[in-house]
């Protein structure tokens, strides 16, 4: 009775393949692989998570290969957001609540070596403006306004290397 069954699944995930395939214009083998684990797991009891998993890396490597690649990333963004949106619900978080979390943990300033140097150029020279808006912006780096985007911007590009002192 087994040999029946498995035969009936195997019979079954190579048609509905071939018709996928003609259907999208896509290679059977890789709806055979797809199809397959799903089968598996009915099959061998294959762990949902993990056979989830494999699916979706093949749906990806379908699109890929058949040139969806537009809507590969609204595909993988939309697959991310579920689950963290799922997680959400799962722990009792809100997503008001979960970017609060984040702005009160992630700064909006981090202190670029560039700008350090050049408030301690200029405070060298006597004036202390510069460095004075820096350490403002540095007691509260969580807030941010339109005064402080000069000091949020990365080092200007250059050829040369930029060395800093700090011993590593």
């Amino acid at each position: 009775m087994e040999f029946i069954y498995l035969m009936t699944m195997l019979v079954t995930i190579v048609l509905v393949s071939k018709i996928i395939a003609k259907l999208t214009k896509t290679v059977d083998v890789l709806w055979y692989i797809l199809l397959g684990l799903v089968g598996t797991q009915y099959v061998f009891n294959i762990d949902p998570v993990a056979l989830e998993n494999w699916a979706t890396m093949g749906v990806i490597f379908i699109m890929f290969y058949t040139g969806w690649r537009e809507d590969l990333f609204t595909f993988i963004f939309d697959l991310w957001k579920n689950k963290w949106v799922k997680r959400l619900t799962m722990f009792g978080n809100s997503h008001d609540k979960s970017m609060e979390l984040m702005n009160s943990s992630n700064p909006m300033v981090i202190p670029r070596n560039h700008k350090v140097e050049e408030a301690l150029t200029s405070a060298s020279n006597g004036d202390l403006t510069l460095f004075n808006k820096l350490i403002k912006i540095l007691k509260n780096p969580y807030l941010v306004n339109n005064d402080d985007l000069e000091f949020m911007s990365p080092t200007p590009h250059s050829d040369n290397k930029y060395q800093t002192f700090c011993g590593t």
